[in-house]
């Protein structure tokens, strides 16, 4: 899944752009999906690893509900 920030929907003028992969696990939705972060463009290290830690407590207190959606649209901002 790419994101890029709501105000620019255009690659070519994004000033941010990630990519974010869920893999999900046998026993999912009761264990949290493993994620991986990565910045395509303008996203330092120290904010794709803050990134990553609020979506790994999102999905950890949605577990049993469907959560990849609520993750992504929770952190687009």
């Amino acid at each position: 899944m790419r994101l890029n920030s709501e105000e620019e929907d255009d690659e070519e003028t994004s000033k941010v752009l990630l990519a974010l992969v869920f893999a999900h696990t046998e026993k999912h939705p009761d264990e949290p999906p493993l994620l991986h972060v990565k910045s395509l463009k303008g996203i330092s290290l120290e904010h794709l690893q803050a990134l990553k830690q609020k979506l790994e407590e999102e999905a950890s207190e949605n577990l049993g509900m469907a959560m990849n959606l609520n993750c992504c649209t929770s952190h687009t901002k």
